[in-house]
């Protein structure tokens, strides 16, 4: 009994997601017949035709800037420090940062607290890879939900073997000290700032 039980539901789960049209014929066949293009490999979404972009779009504006005066100032140091040594990314997801296996419990709810970014990556030359995280602290940070996101930052850097440097914003910093500091936690000993 439950052997047909089973199959009748095979059935309908083919029937429904298997591509077969009301005729019966499959879609796949349907499509070598006309000659028209292959179904996506993903399923088509109606998510974003409900906004009615003639009449009642919302009101995107483009930014003066992606980053703040105080991030500008600091890309501009990184850069100097840097040179064509690394690549410097600013407001990455963390979520392209680091990963967590599938079999993570809970895995929902940290890539939902994944989507946080992080102020500046310094990735190798080469590959990409991320091999310092900075993160630029302004007063805010010290504010106690702030306290909770950059502990979490530090724990979630820790687990993944990625050095974070925090850095307090200033009105003007020390070239040399901040490259001793990039330096220190690179693993490179002290280096002068270029």
């Amino acid at each position: 009994m439950w052997d047909k039980i089973v199959g009748i539901f095979v059935k309908i789960f083919r029937w429904l997601f298997g591509g077969r049209s009301d005729a019966g014929e499959r879609v796949s066949d349907r499509h070598k017949d006309t000659g028209a293009e292959k179904e996506p490999a993903l399923p088509v979404t109606n998510r974003y035709r409900k906004i009615d972009w003639e009449r009642n779009s919302p009101q995107y504006r483009k930014r003066k800037s992606v980053l703040s005066y105080q991030e500008r100032e600091f890309y501009r140091l990184l850069r100097r420090l840097q040179g064509r040594d690394n690549h410097i990314l600013s407001m990455v997801r963390m979520a392209d940062v680091v990963w967590l296996p599938k079999e993570t419990e809970d895995r929902k709810f940290h890539n939902n607290i994944l989507c946080k970014h992080f102020d500046y990556v310094i990735c190798d030359k080469y590959r990409f890879g991320p091999v310092l995280v900075i993160e630029l602290d302004d007063p805010s940070h010290k504010w106690e939900h702030r306290w909770q996101i950059d502990e979490f930052k530090d724990k979630v850097c820790g687990m993944a073997g990625l050095p974070i440097l925090r850095v307090e914003v200033q009105s003007k910093y020390d070239q040399a000290e901040t490259g001793r500091k990039i330096a220190q936690s690179l693993g490179k000993g002290n280096v002068e700032g270029k």
